[in-house]
């Protein structure tokens, strides 16, 4: 038997003839501060570049034609995935902030708090924590257009998907 967190992989295991119980996750996040993000005439978000299927190329096509003024990029990938280095008129376009690892996960939470937007880091997610406590905190989120990010996200509604092979 198997507990499956996408709608997708549930159908598929089921059509394998296997028994899979669906379950959606929600996280319990605690009330945030009203803050809004500061409006300085353009848009801030958060990039964690953990693969090279989403990296910084692709990220870099995704935002293109967005007012970003400020990206918080974390290039610390998953073990065996080279990371995309980020070139210098790349940096200056977005005002690319490298972050550090954060000591304790309200570090990381408060910054959230202060941005726009953040850019789901895989193209595939089981649970998929960082996005959905992004949509938590009332983030917009932009995803490859793939489970289970597509099953949470409503394109232009609480997020926006796009597709890996033509962003």
């Amino acid at each position: 038997p198997f507990v499956s967190f996408s709608r997708e992989l549930h159908r598929r295991l089921v059509r394998a003839g296997c028994t899979s119980l669906p379950v959606r996750y929600f996280p319990d996040i605690p009330a945030a501060p009203g803050r809004e993000p500061a409006r300085k005439g353009g848009l801030t978000g958060i990039f964690w570049q953990r693969e090279r299927r989403i990296d910084w190329p692709l990220v870099s096509r995704v935002l293109g034609r967005l007012p970003v003024t400020r990206l918080y990029v974390r290039s610390l990938t998953d073990p065996g995935q080279p990371a995309a280095p980020i070139p210098a008129a790349d940096r200056e376009r977005f005002g690319v902030v490298d972050l550090p690892w954060f000591d304790r996960p309200e570090e990381y939470l408060a910054l959230l708090d202060e941005v726009d937007f953040y850019v789901a880091p895989r193209k595939y997610e089981g649970i998929g924590m960082t996005f959905l406590e992004a949509l938590a905190r009332g983030k917009t989120v932009i995803a490859a257009n793939r489970p289970t990010m597509n099953e949470y996200l409503a394109h232009g509604r609480n997020g926006f998907l796009f597709s890996t092979r033509f962003p």
